[in-house]
């Protein structure tokens, strides 16, 4: 097995029969080991073979052990390579090739740029033709660190590096970038963090007064890419978007949208909205408790609920003559969004709306209805003929 040593030691072996054992060395994580003790991650490291192998075989070679061919980045990776490997006489493939007349980096099936060509002097010449290959003078007299084409059959050691770039090395929110013993997340927007680990996030949106809010967090509570849609209660209207999401610089794409209609449009903050339906309940609570409203969408003070259902009320309504009332008080007798259902005793018949609201004008839907008595021809009242007038909802 391969071991990891300094700079200066190197490691190789040939098994019996003239077979390889799992890679011939293990170098170049002098830094890399100090890295590993406190950031608990994997380096860029670089590896190469003891045999020499042409191409193909040299690639196939590290992508079985390692990641792949050397892909030159930058001159300071030259200069570490030129510090850490020691010189053959063969020299080390790399990772580019020529594929359809283009030099190219096989790992990215990138095109070669000229910023980042790196040949020796006169090359590449392509002097024995099918020099479509690269090599990489390593600790040479003349042209240290440059490249040459070469015939792909050429044998030559492989130069490989094993990368700390993983699937989810950015946490699945970045582009990892290699660096020699490390490597740097260039984060899409909505992230942030060494690893791209953490989301940006929004203020919680301001609700209307008696407004409703929904909202939904595929990345976390008012996070980036957040949405939260806005309703108003019945008799106000809103005015502003119906729906805002959370951006990738923390802001909201619109403003808080207002219910217009009401006595007071003041904003309130989440943890003290209202928020109502027409089918909302309301148990009371001792003054000073909290109360939950639809189902624990949210929490509000029993106080606050109190004091707004005093302000807003609707004239009492009684039970009409021949017949009955049932009402509903959501938030306090006669508070807005009391409900009241009435009824006729037979024979009469109900005249008018048989379901009325308190709205938030502190008005009723309808006006209360009566009960008239049904006069039938003949003079005679029939509680089977006895019919309903007017009771629209």
């Amino acid at each position: 097995m391969n071991e990891k040593v300094g700079p200066k030691k190197w490691k190789s072996e040939n098994l019996p029969g003239g077979q390889w054992n799992l890679p011939k060395l293990w170098l170049l994580t002098v830094v890399c080991f100090e890295f590993l003790a406190w950031h608990g991650v994997d380096c860029w490291t670089y590896h190469y073979s003891a045999k020499t192998l042409p191409w193909e075989n040299a690639r196939r070679f590290c992508r079985k052990y390692y990641t792949d061919l050397v892909a030159i980045q930058n001159k300071g990776e030259i200069a570490y390579l030129e510090k850490t490997i020691p010189h053959s006489k063969s020299y080390y493939w790399i990772g580019i090739r020529k594929i359809g007349g283009a030099w190219t980096w096989v790992g990215t099936n990138k095109s070669l740029s000229k910023e980042a060509e790196n040949w020796g002097d006169g090359e590449p010449n392509n002097k024995k033709t099918k020099e479509d290959c690269v090599e990489i003078y390593i600790n040479r007299t003349t042209d240290s660190g440059k490249w040459n084409d070469d015939s792909c059959q050429k044998p030559k050691r492989a130069l490989c590096y094993t990368a700390s770039c993983r699937a989810l090395t950015c946490s699945g929110h970045g582009e990892c970038v290699e660096v020699i013993n490390n490597y740097t997340c260039n984060c899409n927007p909505g992230f942030f963090g060494p690893q791209c680990q953490y989301v940006v996030q929004c203020e919680p949106p301001l609700v209307p007064m008696l407004g409703a809010m929904n909202c939904s967090h595929p990345l976390g509570n008012f996070s980036f890419r957040s949405e939260c849609a806005f309703s108003c209660l019945a008799g106000t209207v809103l005015t502003g978007s119906e729906v805002t999401t959370c951006g990738a610089t923390g802001n909201w794409s619109t403003p808080t949208p207002t219910c217009e209609g009401m006595p007071a449009t003041t904003l309130v903050p989440q943890e003290t909205a209202l928020y109502l339906t027409s089918s909302a309940t309301y148990s009371p609570q001792p003054r000073g408790s909290t109360a939950s409203l639809l189902g624990g969408t949210t929490n509000v003070t029993n106080d606050f609920i109190l004091d707004l259902a005093n302000g807003m009320h609707c004239d009492e309504v009684r039970a009409p003559e021949r017949g009955s009332v049932n009402c509903l008080h959501a938030l306090g007798n006669f508070s807005i969004h009391t409900k009241c259902t009435f009824n006729c005793s037979d024979p009469s018949t109900l005249v008018g709306a048989s379901v009325i609201f308190c709205g938030e004008l502190g008005r009723w839907t309808a006006p209360a209805p009566t009960c008239e008595e049904a006069v039938w021809p003949g003079g005679k009242n029939s509680a089977h003929r006895r019919h309903t007038i007017n009771t629209a909802e």
